[in-house]
């Protein structure tokens, strides 16, 4: 929930936490700043004492908020099973982090780095699915009662997305569905001049030198550093990263040898191009075809939900704040429609 904390960081109460004390209280629940250094520390990714105070503050309107829900849900009756959490798993798979023709393998992959990304374990994840999915169905639940009763939670809104707002998305949007091809790769480049008698055997003599230290495991990158014509980029990268067939100027053969040939981690044979001997090591390829309307609307459908389900969300917490005690009174701002707090 990135955005959502970034939108609680801009409505910080007027007083300044004691880590030891009480930070909030819902009814008769209480919750301390060590509950909130706990949420906010987990992951090992920044330590207590570096802890910004906006940060702890958006972390404690976090934990609130799902105190009003598990309050709600109880008073309710509504429970998430696991069978729950596991299918909103595999359809976050399918719709948000996978493309249509990902294998099962490439799924995993990309939701582990997902999940890395997040700085999250698959049980947190679950526990942050858990909330989220809790607060769905309390307010699924007063949807239906102010059904019977329209005065009732007037300000709650249904999460259903039109197939004509997937269409507009998709046309406003159309340079993300669009094909992309990519390669980021090490080079180490020898150039000779052809004029020069003698010039241009030296230098592959040199290269096949420099590939048997390769192939005999010497590092590519200290191979590159110590003995490569061409400078690092800008950033100290010894190669190109990121680069589209647009943007290299080799020749068919070696554009042929770097984005369908090469496999991510291989290191080529000798490579003559030009004036230019070269060895180059694929890190990474990117190849993704375009994506038609109709294999898009899944994660539009998805993101668009998401998007709506987080403004309802906090439409719903704003409907308990009026029905719950909560103290500090200021914690959030009744006015906010949540358009900013998407997850």
């Amino acid at each position: 929930m990135v955005i959502l904390l970034i939108s609680l960081l801009l409505q910080e109460p007027s007083r300044k936490p004691d880590e030891k004390s009480i930070a909030a209280r819902v009814n008769d629940e209480v919750v301390t700043w060590d509950e909130v250094d706990l949420r906010v520390t987990r992951g090992g990714q920044i330590k207590k004492e570096e802890v910004p105070p906006k940060m702890r503050e958006a972390i404690l309107r976090q934990i609130v908020q799902e105190r009003l829900f598990q309050m709600e849900a109880k008073r309710l009756q509504i429970a998430v099973t696991e069978q729950k959490i596991d299918e909103w798993v595999e359809k976050v798979k399918k719709t948000q982090v996978g493309r249509p023709n990902d294998t099962k393998e490439e799924v995993e992959r990309k939701f582990n780095e997902y999940l890395l990304g997040r700085r999250l374990t698959l049980t947190e994840y679950r526990d942050e699915l858990r909330q989220e999915l809790l607060g769905d169905s309390v307010r699924y639940r007063l949807l239906q009662d102010s059904v019977r009763n329209p005065t009732l939670y007037s300000s709650l809104l249904t999460d259903f997305v039109t197939p004509d707002e997937i269409r507009e998305y998709f046309d406003k949007n159309s340079g993300r569905f669009k094909k992309i091809q990519q390669v980021t790769a090490m080079r180490v480049a020898l150039q000779f001049d052809a004029a020069k008698a003698g010039d241009k055997e030296l230098k592959k003599q040199l290269a096949e030198s420099l590939l048997r230290k390769i192939n005999a495991g010497a590092a590519f990158d200290f191979i590159v550093r110590l003995y490569s014509d061409l400078k690092p980029d800008d950033k100290g990268y010894p190669g190109f990263r990121g680069a589209s067939p647009e943007s290299l100027a080799f020749t068919p053969e070696t554009m042929k040898l770097l984005f369908y040939d090469l496999p991510e981690g291989g290191v080529s044979k000798i490579v003559e191009d030009g004036n230019t001997f070269n060895i180059f090591r694929l890190e990474q390829k990117v190849d993704e075809k375009d994506v038609s309307f109709e294999e898009a609307q899944p994660k539009i459908r998805a993101e668009l939900e998401n998007r709506k389900r987080t403004e309802n969300r906090n439409a719903l917490r704003n409907e308990l704040l009026r029905r719950y005690f909560v103290q500090p009174g200021n914690l959030f701002d009744l006015g906010d429609d949540g358009k900013n707090d998407r997850p």
